[in-house]
């Protein structure tokens, strides 16, 4: 069978990098097949792809969810950066309700318009959530809060006029090599009296001791960071890991090396990437029976395309 890019330029994210390290025929599903799926003439499987890559797992409306009330909390007090962690728990906890009562009712309005409710990956291919899953993820709420004030960054924040608030706006690619390359930071602030940039990871995952992905991810907004702002040296950049979790957070200065390690990450990725095109100029893939099946189950179990693998 034969893919259509949509007319898509060819770019590249770390997340796509992930994507294509886990799994090709999920690379292929999330980023070519998928495309325009959203309109009801487009071929069936494009439909479906696209209905299956907005799947969420609990994990991952549990961790949006915190991203969302900590840019809301900032949005509303730019100017005075207190936050109420009685209404950032129950803005989370309303989030993670909304998500499983859209899972167990709305799934015909998910089928025809899967951008206008959530549907959890647990419920649509196990028909529910496990309960033990359900009480851990209410039991993380208080604690995912009380660390997040608990933060250095919160502290930074609510330093009334020494530090300004880099807007997310202003960062979401850069051109490498003549390709885009997407980025979302998540939060990113400068001292106004030292002009040192500090870009936070804020996760709601536990912290690991060797986590390659954090890494690069860290490195890769140092990097545009420093294009960004055409800065001299990367000591004016402070990376910072905030894990909500359990309240830790590492702390660490990009050097050279960093950077140069990510350009070798990207480049290296870029060209196993275009293996799987066809007319690597135009972005047209391969054919579908081209893009191999992981034999990773653990992959496999986590996965949103799991219907449409098990067809092919």
């Amino acid at each position: 069978m034969s893919i259509s890019n949509g007319n898509i330029p060819f770019s590249w994210s770390l997340s796509r990098h992930k994507c294509l390290s886990e799994c090709q025929l999920k690379y292929a599903c999330s980023y070519y097949i998928s495309q325009n799926g959203w309109n009801k003439r487009s071929p069936i499987i494009a439909q479906k792809s696209y209905r299956l890559k907005r799947l969420q797992s609990l994990p991952m409306v549990f961790g949006s969810s915190v991203h969302e009330v900590i840019n809301r909390a900032i949005e509303e007090n730019l100017s005075d950066f207190i936050v109420d962690a009685n209404e950032m728990t129950e803005r989370i906890r309303g989030n993670l309700n909304k998500a499983y009562q859209d899972s167990k009712y709305k799934l015909g309005t998910w089928m025809d318009a899967p951008n206008q409710c959530t549907m959890l990956q647990e419920f649509y291919y196990d028909g529910d959530l496990p309960l033990d899953k359900i009480s851990d993820y209410k039991n993380r709420i208080e604690p995912t809060v009380k660390h997040i004030i608990g933060s250095q960054t919160y502290r930074d924040l609510s330093d009334h006029g020494k530090v300004e608030l880099v807007t997310a706006e202003k960062f979401r690619a850069m051109e490498v090599d003549g390709i885009n390359v997407w980025i979302v930071i998540d939060l990113c602030y400068r001292d106004l009296e030292t002009g040192k940039f500090t870009i936070v990871g804020l996760k709601t995952s536990r912290s690991t001791a060797n986590d390659y992905y954090q890494y690069y991810q860290m490195c890769l907004y140092a990097w545009f960071i420093q294009q960004a702002y055409v800065l001299d040296s990367l000591e004016d950049i402070e990376l910072r890991l905030e894990f909500l979790s359990d309240g830790t957070s590492k702390t660490f200065t990009p050097k050279e090396i960093d950077l140069d390690n990510v350009y070798h990450l990207f480049r290296t990725s870029v060209e196993s990437m275009y293996t799987l095109l066809d007319d690597v100029e135009n972005n047209k893939p391969k054919e579908i029976k081209e893009f191999t099946k992981t034999d990773n189950g653990n992959c496999c179990a986590v996965c949103n395309f799991r219907q449409i693998c098990q067809t092919e």
